[in-house]
């Protein structure tokens, strides 16, 4: 019933203000008539979101979601996907975290601490979304793509989650 699009998967909230999507976010709701300005204005008076953070389209085809490219761990601290360097989007992913994500202040005023998660290609030139995960009742449910990569990326979750349980599915 909202009067402006937040689409799933392309929303991410750390429960204290602050939000996460990427610039499709602004195309989807401009289709709508709502200018990006008011939408900004709309989930702050509706939704509570004081700092809505826009960050550059990261992929060259695709949903352009924001979960699988980053996961937000809990309220100052990123998990970025780290492609292998020889891929296209190598840098795209780097110059999002130099330009864009370290300058991103937390709901305390600190920047947020980043980590990587290694992802790897699983069909032709695509990337294994491994932060494309939920996060509930102390577990962590991680995409699995039935490559090598995917062991390091759970073992890569438990270490970044310490206490909670980390399973795979494909």
């Amino acid at each position: 019933d909202l009067p402006f699009n937040n689409t799933g998967g392309n929303v991410l909230t750390d429960g204290l203000g602050t939000a996460f999507s990427t610039c499709v976010i602004y195309a989807e709701n401009k289709y709508h008539g709502i200018a990006a300005e008011n939408f900004l204005n709309l989930n702050d008076s509706l939704l509570g979101f004081q700092r809505y953070n826009i960050i550059s389209n990261f992929e060259k085809r695709g949903i352009q979601h924001i979960d699988c490219l980053l996961k937000l761990i809990d309220e100052e601290t990123i998990l970025v996907a780290e492609p292998p360097e020889d891929h296209e989007l190598f840098s795209v992913y780097n110059d999002i975290i130099e330009k864009e994500l370290s300058k991103f202040k937390t709901a305390y005023g600190n920047p947020y601490t980043i980590k990587r998660i290694k992802t790897a290609r699983w069909i032709n030139e695509r990337l294994a979304a491994y932060t494309n995960s939920l996060i509930l009742n102390k577990t962590v449910y991680v995409p699995l793509f039935d490559i090598p990569q995917d062991a390091i990326a759970l073992a890569t979750w438990r270490d970044v989650m310490p206490g909670y349980t980390v399973k795979g599915f494909t």
